[in-house]
């Protein structure tokens, strides 16, 4: 790992509660396409399996 990587790693921000929002907004539509599922219709077993996601859990690692 280079320096200028370890500073871009070491510097980088928490994300408001918008864009975590908006980024876990974004996963459950990907995680429903990608599943086959309606991201309008889904049960309380689909959220679970959702929400269990890392990509759910830590939006700000889409971005990394």
């Amino acid at each position: 790992m280079q320096k200028d990587d370890q500073h871009l790693i070491k510097g980088s921000t928490k994300l408001s509660k918008q864009d975590e929002t908006f980024l876990r907004e974004k996963f459950i539509i990907d995680y429903a396409k990608k599943k086959g599922w309606d991201k309008d219709q889904l049960s309380p077993t689909q959220m679970l399996e959702i929400v269990q996601q890392s990509g759910y859990k830590n939006p700000g690692l889409i971005l990394s």
